[in-house]
């Protein structure tokens, strides 16, 4: 039996209750009920209220006195009574809810995936856009590059520029040098050897970021110096990974890439580079004694003093760059910084790190999904109100049995926070576990990732949405608690009611509609983007290639011959494994990021600028363009050629073709890093995509992994990737046999975890990827509440119409024409939608251009396909109400009413 509810409870007010009015209702109510069974008796109306005053006898006294005890009453009514009388209310809206199944589950998942959507999309934005970096004052914190806009190219920063800024710059409080990369940390005992990510870095940059040791000391000044360094600062993960936290770890030496370091500090946990943790901070060789070379290769970052800007800082600098080339002649001969347009920028370093693309997807996925959240609460809204047409005549009985609208208010609240309680539960979970999930799935995607967690930013959102939407639906019924009796007499129907609703109900599903197709728009238009991106000739063959990289000591591996040596003997070794057809090495794969530039000549005519322009080079062993299955016209070096130092280097058509325009390039002398000596063209290979698929084949060059002596190259490639083509053998057998390998031929040499290479080149569209995926995911949510409201629209309509139909029927309408009726309304409701949502997705899709290949924000083809699935999905949806329609049975409808 179900608890007793106290009499009071209908005075619950959220001002408080309303005592004497609801006492002059009471009595008149009762003066009422008596005067109208005295005229039934056969008194006249007159005398029919004077006998009933007569009997209820000094309404005023008995005003006052319930008043009295009234007020008394609602004194004693303190908050452990309302606390009592909520639980009640909110057991009775479980237990109402759990009745109706067929309401109750859609509501609280269409909530739950909604609120989801908008708690994660926000998080991913306030996390990578909005949140400060996690340095102090990090607001203060800048960085440099070096745009040179002649020759449409954006440089690093160069050594000798950090102590002749650092003296010059006003704006500057400080600045600092970075560079990150892999190096190797040798096995000990049972220890295995790693590759490791380490920082080479000014000292500078420990004040600059803020960083104090957790252990031991930083890097300081003279640490630069010394060449080759001799000193090594752990980061405070691998300190616990390597070394389990040890405190005497300070003093005790750490070889590093076959160099042994002493181990001089810790940082604290968190401590890393602006844009990527590191294992290792080694100190970069900065001698301001030194000479300056024209060598910008390194990430630069300052904090400015307080009062300066970004703009400052830049103004600052620029006529210090153009003194550049009278105070470093060596670096930049012959006009170089006017020839080149050489200037240095300045950018917060947020915008720099966050990049301009990723913030404006991340707020496009906030706008789409806050559009998801409306097409939701649009879908509850019609739930709620079907609902409350059913319980219409329910709401007319409580109201003529006495419940106040207050009453009612808090009843309907109740219930409606109990449904949005639901689905925010739901959507925590589903929050949580997807901000788990995308770390991983968004890899290499999006910056700050280890920095995303729900914060108390994102809580607050989601309640406050979550409040909102629960008033929404709670105060919905309340347009139903009608105090007409007509209401009680005609049953649930109510003609002019009706009419209204429906079309409120029509209204939000023409809008779900519209707002589905702005967003299957924008996914489409990415989709398709996406299709003609992977259709691009990528220039070489990634299928059935498997790749590793390998490091070699520089202190074992001191000259091209012994590495070449140790190359050749590896490739010849796994060459003669069964299912493995070619083999090479490459310091750099196509599309797995940016390849360094440096400096290559030839002696064409035309400006120097543009023959010694910096240009993407890499160091190719044989095997390398069959393994990849690059074109070359002409040859490229064999093992014997590279063995006797002969060199050979092969060129891309777009540098071929602007360093000898009107001539055959094969033979044409090239050099590289202004070694003095040439070496000679013997290639040409086809046109490969080196850094992206939407950038066209660029200028490159491939020289010898031992070039002649005379024609030396920057460095001996000791880091390479090793490409393996063998597509019947698995990425797990080929590191085995590579293991296997190197244990006979220098146990020494770590190598990675193999991959294919289609990984790689999937990886190089990850970006796209992400954004077409999340936005996709969107859009599919918003087709799907679509398809439930429209279904729920045309439902009601041929519930409330079946009478009408069965008159229709019984008249001689044939089922085709019933079936037209019920899809005409329906096909009606989709097309103005449609109409209305492909007006607004050629407004709004142009803000995705950036993030198009090849392809119109307004393309006819994805739009008239949105058109065509939506239509075809309110036929679908429109179904079952229309089989029900057909198969009305007239007899059974027209009793029915």
């Amino acid at each position: 039996m179900a608890p007793s509810i106290p009499a009071w409870r209908r005075y619950l007010r959220f001002g408080g209750p309303d005592i004497a009015a609801d006492i002059n209702d009471e009595l008149a109510f009762h003066v009422e009920e008596r005067t109208q069974a005295l005229v039934d008796s056969g008194l006249t109306p007159e005398a029919a209220r004077a006998q009933a005053l007569a009997e209820f006898g000094d309404l005023g006294a008995t005003r006052a006195s319930l008043r009295l005890i009234d007020e008394r009453i609602h004194r004693r009514r303190g908050t452990q009574d309302q606390l009592r009388v909520l639980g009640h209310e909110v057991r009775l809206a479980f237990r109402r809810l759990a009745r109706q199944p067929a309401f109750t589950v859609p509501a609280v998942l269409t909530l739950g995936l909604g609120i989801a959507a908008t708690a994660v999309a926000f998080t991913l934005l306030q996390t990578v856009v909005l949140r400060a970096l996690p340095f102090p004052d990090a607001n203060r914190l800048v960085f440099l590059s070096s745009p040179m806009p002649k020759i449409d190219d954006v440089w690093g920063i160069a050594r000798h520029q950090l102590p002749y800024y650092k003296a010059n710059v006003r704006a500057f409080e400080d600045m600092a040098l970075y560079r990150a990369w892999e190096v190797t940390i040798p096995g000990e005992g049972t220890v295995r050897a790693e590759r490791v990510v380490a920082a080479n870095v000014s000292a500078s940059i420990f004040p600059t970021l803020r960083i104090a040791p957790a252990l031991g000391r930083v890097l300081r000044p003279e640490d630069n110096l010394a060449r080759p360094a001799t000193v090594v600062v752990l980061s405070h993960g691998y300190w616990m990974r390597r070394f389990g936290g040890d405190p005497g770890v300070i003093g005790r030496m750490l070889t590093v890439d076959g160099t042994s370091r002493e181990i001089v500090g810790v940082t604290p946990p968190g401590a890393s580079l602006p844009d990527r943790q590191v294992d290792l901070w080694l100190p970069d060789h900065i001698d301001p004694a030194a000479q300056p070379m024209n060598n910008h290769v390194r990430n630069a970052v300052a904090r400015l003093r307080p009062g300066f800007t970004a703009a400052d800082a830049e103004a600052q600098l620029v006529p210090l760059v153009a003194r550049m080339d009278e105070l470093f002649p060596s670096a930049y001969p012959n006009h170089w910084i006017r020839n080149s347009g050489f200037r240095t920028a300045v950018a917060p370093l947020r915008d720099e790190i966050v990049g301009g693309s990723v913030a404006r997807a991340l707020w496009i996925l906030f706008a789409a999904v806050w559009l998801v959240l409306v097409v939701a609460v649009a879908n509850v809204v019609n739930l709620v109100i079907v609902r409350a047409e059913a319980t219409r005549r329910e709401t007319a009985m409580r109201t003529a049995l006495g419940a106040s609208r207050s009453a009612l208010a808090a009843h309907f609240l109740t219930e409606g926070m109990v449904i949005v309680g639901l689905g925010s539960l739901g959507a925590l979970g589903l929050t949580l576990l997807t901000l788990r999930l995308i770390p991983a799935l968004a890899a290499g995607t999006l910056p700050r990732l280890t920095e995303l967690h729900l914060a108390w930013e994102g809580w607050l959102l989601s309640a406050t949405i979550a409040g909102v939407i629960a008033i929404v639906i709670g105060m919905i019924p309340m347009a139903h608690a009608s105090t007409d009796p007509q209401t009680l007499r005609e049953g649930s129907r109510s003609l002019t009611a009706s009419r209204r609703r429906l079309a409120i109900r029509n209204l939000l599903v023409v809008g779900q509609v519209a707002l589905t197709v702005m967003l299957l728009a924008g996914a489409g238009l990415l989709i398709r983007s996406g299709m003609r991106l992977r259709a691009v000739d990528p220039g070489f063959s990634p299928a059935g290639v498997t790749t590793l990289s390998l490091a070699l000591s520089p202190v074992v591996y001191k000259d091209y011959e012994s590495a070449a040596l140790l190359y050749r003997r590896l490739a010849e070794r796994l060459e003669a494994a069964p299912g493995v057809r070619s083999v090479g090495y490459a310091e750099a794969l196509p599309l797995a990021g940016d390849i360094g530039c440096t400096g290559v000549s030839s002696r064409a005519e035309g400006p120097q600028a543009a023959r010694g322009r910096c240009i993407p080079l890499l160091q190719v062993s044989p095997g390398y363009f069959a393994t990849m299955g690059i074109s070359v016209r002409g040859q490229s070096p064999d093992w014997g050629e590279v063995t006797r130092r002969i060199g050979g280097v092969v060129v891309s058509p777009a540098l071929a073709h602007r360093l000898w325009p009107d001539q055959d390039p094969i033979g044409q002398p090239i050099q590289c890093c202004g070694s003095g000596g040439w070496d000679r063209v013997v290639g040409v290979t086809g046109e490969v995509h080196g850094n992206s698929l939407e950038t066209p084949p660029g200028e490159i060059a491939y020289f010898s992994i031992a070039p002649p002596d005379s024609a030396p190259t920057n460095n001996v490639p000791l880091n390479v990737f090793l490409v393996i083509k063998a597509p019947t053998v698995t990425p797990l057998t080929l590191q085995r046999l590579v293991t296997q390998a190197l244990a006979e031929i220098d146990p020494t040499v770590p190598a990675s975890a193999a991959r294919p290479m289609t990984e790689l080149v999937a990886e190089s569209m990850a970006n796209r990827t992400f954004m077409l995926t999340l936005l996709a995911a969107a859009a599919a949510m918003a087709l799907v509440l679509s398809a439930v409201g429209l279904y729920g629209v045309i439902a009601y309509v041929v519930g409330q119409r079946e009478r009408e139909i069965g008159v229709r029927i019984a008249v001689g309408a044939s089922g085709r024409q019933i079936g037209g009726l019920v899809i005409g309304q329906s096909l009606r409701l989709v097309a103005l939608g449609i109409g209305l949502g492909i007006a607004g997705a050629l407004a709004g899709t142009r803000v995705l251009t950036a993030f198009l290949y090849e392809i119109s924000p307004t393309d006819p083809v994805v739009l008239g396909g949105v058109a065509g699935l939506v239509a075809l999905l309110g036929l679908l949806a429109s179904g079952l109400p229309t089989l029900r329609a057909i198969r009305t049975d007239p007899v059974i409808a027209l009793r029915a009413d």
